[in-house]
């Protein structure tokens, strides 16, 4: 028996033999590699770049092998001083890419340095052990020896090694590679306890690589793989099996539902919803978040591992740190998050702050209803890489009403039982005092508002108007003068016919003439009063007429900007869906073009929000005014710019004093003056820059003032530009400003506005370095016309 494994040895060792065997390794590889090309439609991301990779590297360390054996079968090379040394490199360089391949299928750069550095190694090794075996006695066998040792060595220290992660992270389709592995680690130790004699190579270790290669196509199953890629001990097997639903219909999640209409604790109620999401969505991660406060951490309650079948503690993140994440929860709105997108930088500070190597795809479900959010539901993916679809978001929200009543149930207190005598009310507490206070305040503005309304109206300014004005007042001045000449030459001559005393024909003649010429004048003037008062009536007319035409403009403007939303919307749709590859997987190319679309889309929706705003200011449309938090405005907007400022990776900073006081001011123009400042600034920042938000009270001349300024890294403005730099027409036509975003439309805005609310706003420019807005609004509003931005400044 021995003599026949010693003979199946040798033909495995000698050539042609060997060739043969280094062929047989080649095309196992290269069955795997077409597999794997065949089937990369659908896989996760990063897992078929990987498995190419190394199913290339092990490809092309066997056709190297293949070709030196090759020559030195026909002679061309000497096979006793380099083929030994390279064989068991080769033999080491492809374990080290098995364990690669088989326990690290996701991106992970520990292991990928670790790999680099153990290939480094093996180079080094190579030289070593070629100069080392090059000064050993011509005619040595390399088996058995101290170099051959050390290679052994190294390559089981590999194996073990392998096998250790391979048994704790049992990734898909581990049981394969634990054959694999298992195959050349007995290979290995034979070698070393039964050597073949007089020989360089070893039988043993190509024998189990003939059994072990074969299996490499399985790892193409990885590519299709929907199940979890990591189970702990004690998992259901059913949990690593390909599982094609979206949805469970497990008893255990079931029986989790059911739960939560019995727990009284508001602790394990918590506990035992994000168990039953995570087993209903077949998630590997679910969390339970609290609204956050407007300057507070996000805070997870409270999560459940579906993987591990664990609780998980609760933590705290920074806000600035996941601004996307914070605004969908604040607002209540749903969000996915994929890996492979521009969020990469915001899933990683999830997963940082949550220990996990990566975060994996994310989707946020709102817990909110129409006059409350309560939190969110933040479902991770960071073991099977699940992409998150509107199906598993439309899903959820199914439910999220009833979720909400249990939660709100859960939080309210449990009704002492009356005492037997009444206590007397408690004294009003310091918040309602100055709720109470801010009332009286909104009552008195709204008195000055009525009252305001009550008093006449300003003269107009039209010249031509005041004009008429004047001449017709002259006018009925000099009749009622002409009319009391009249009756004063009638009494004249009433009182001479009675007194029998008229004077001859000739005087009387030439009184009635004086009398018919006042008459004249009379007629004449009436006459031009008429044509002025018919004058006045046109141009008022007029006047209404183009008040009519305009406001008829803007009417046509808001129809035309609300058609326009509708398709508009519809695209920005379907291209989030397209990118999302829900329906089918896109090309660098074709996402790269996707890309511009959304960001074209948004641009213009971006614009038409802008024209709205402008058209409102132009037809003077009512403003709400009311008691103001700036800290909940300021929070508002960072939450509105917060995609920009993270796509562009820049720090947002606030200085914001502790001691600000409620505005009496329209809260949404403040709201969108700071908005389009912290765009304009989001802009004209560069990759990586800082933005500095600031807020502090002002009191000059017995009046408090809110100071706003935001601090950009544009470079700063010329000094020229800086008289006309709120003039809209200004910016529309002419040349981009440096350090000013191209949106010609969005300081014009925030000119209008803070003027509206009683306010100044400029502007102040270090060269080359910043640029600072400075928006000065007063604690109060004091009613004004406001100066449109369009208007040439002096």
């Amino acid at each position: 028996m021995s003599d026949l494994i010693q003979e199946i040895f040798k033909l495995l060792t000698v050539g042609p033999g060997n060739l043969v065997v280094h062929l047989a390794l080649a095309i196992s590889v290269m069955a795997a590699l077409q597999v794997t090309l065949f089937s990369r439609r659908g896989a996760p991301p990063g897992v078929f770049p990987r498995l190419v990779a190394g199913l290339l590297l092990l490809l092309t360390a066997q056709f190297v092998q293949f070709l030196a054996s090759g020559l030195a079968w026909q002679g061309l090379l000497n096979p006793q001083t380099f083929l030994p040394s390279l064989d068991r490199a080769v033999i080491a360089w492809s374990l080290v890419w098995l364990v690669w391949l088989w326990d690290f299928p996701r991106p992970s750069r520990a292991a990928d340095v670790i790999n680099i550095l153990s290939n480094i190694i093996i180079l080094l090794m190579l030289v070593f052990s070629v100069s080392a075996w090059a000064q050993t006695a011509p005619g040595a066998s390399f088996n058995n020896t101290w170099v051959d040792w050390g290679w052994s060595l190294f390559s089981i220290f590999i194996l073990l090694v392998g096998l250790l992660f391979l048994l704790l992270e049992r990734p898909q389709n581990w049981n394969i590679g634990l054959a694999v592995l298992s195959l050349n680690l007995a290979g290995l130790v034979i070698h070393l306890v039964w050597p073949t004699p007089g020989s360089d190579f070893s039988g043993a270790i190509r024998l189990a690589q003939l059994c072990s290669f074969p299996l490499l196509p399985a790892l193409t199953q990885r590519l299709h793989a929907s199940a979890p890629a990591k189970a702990a001990e004690g998992t259901p097997a059913e949990s690593t099996t390909v599982e094609r639903r979206r949805y469970s219909a497990d008893p255990r999640a079931v029986y989790a539902w059911l739960q939560l209409a019995t727990h009284s604790s508001t602790d394990e109620l918590h506990t035992t919803l994000t168990r039953a999401v995570a087993q209903t969505m077949l998630a590997d991660m679910c969390y339970l978040a609290l609204t956050p406060d407007p300057f507070g951490d996000v805070v997870l309650k409270t999560g459940y591992d579906h993987i591990r079948d664990e609780v998980l503690p609760g933590v705290r993140i920074l806000q600035n740190r996941i601004p996307a994440i914070t605004s969908s929860l604040q607002r209540g709105r749903p969000l996915r998050l994929s890996a492979s997108e521009v969020t990469q930088a915001e899933l990683s500070a999830l997963a940082e702050a949550l220990g996990l190597e990566t975060s994996g795809n994310l989707l946020i479900i709102p817990l909110a209803t129409q006059r409350k959010v309560w939190g969110g539901l933040l479902l991770l993916s960071p073991y099977s890489q699940r992409v998150w679809t509107a199906n598993d978001q439309t899903y959820l929200l199914t439910t999220i009403e009833t979720l909400v009543e249990l939660l709100q149930r859960a939080d309210q207190p449990v009704p002492a039982a009356a005492p037997a005598v009444s206590a007397p009310a408690p004294a009003p507490s310091t918040s309602e005092v100055e709720a109470l206070r801010v009332r009286i305040r909104e009552l008195e503005t709204e008195k000055l508002q009525l009252a305001q309304k009550a008093a006449p109206a300003a003269a107009s300014s039209d010249r031509d108007l005041q004009s008429l004005l004047s001449v017709q007042a002259e006018a009925q001045k000099l009749i009622e003068k002409l009319q009391e000449e009249n009756s004063q030459l009638r009494a004249d001559l009433a009182g001479l016919s009675t007194a029998d005393s008229l004077p001859a024909g000739s005087e009387t003649a030439h009184l009635e003439a004086e009398l018919r010429l006042a008459l004249e004048e009379v007629a004449h003037l009436q006459n031009v009063l008429a044509g002025a008062n018919m004058k006045i009536l046109a141009l008022e007319m007029q006047s209404k007429n183009l008040a009519d035409d305009n406001g008829g403009s803007h009417e046509v403007i808001r129809s035309l900007i609300q058609e326009l939303r509708q398709p508009l919307t519809s695209v920005i749709g379907y291209t989030e869906l397209l990118m999302s590859e829900s329906v089918g997987i896109l090309g660098a190319l074709q996402r790269k073009f996707m890309e511009r679309i959304r960001v074209s889309a948004t641009r213009m929706d971006t614009l038409m929000n802008d024209l709205s705003k402008i058209s409102s200011i132009e037809t003077g449309s009512a403003a709400a005014i009311r008691a103001v938090d700036l800290y909940e405005v300021i929070d508002h907007a960072v939450s509105e710019t917060a995609e920009r400022v993270s796509q562009k990776e820049i720090a947002l900073e606030l200085d914001l004093s502790e001691d600000l006081p409620s505005l009496i001011l329209d809260q949404d123009a403040v709201e969108q003056i700071i908005i389009q400042l912290l765009q304009n600034a989001a802009s004209v920042t560069p990759q990586g820059g800082t933005i500095e938000l600031s807020a502090r009270k002002q009191d000059m001349e017995s009046q408090s003032f809110i100071l706003v300024q935001v601090t950009d890294q544009g470079g700063g403005i010329a000094a020229d530009d800086l008289p006309r730099l709120f003039w809209r027409h200004y910016r529309n036509g002419s040349p981009t400003i440096a350090g000013i975003s191209d949106n010609g439309v969005g300081l014009s805005i925030a000119r209008t506005l803070t003027e509206a609310q009683g306010g100044r706003i400029w502007v102040d420019s270090i060269p080359n370095k910043s640029a600072t807005f400075s928006v000065l609004l007063p604690v109060t509003r004091v009613l004004s016309k406001p100066i449109l931005a369009d208007e040439n400044p002096a």
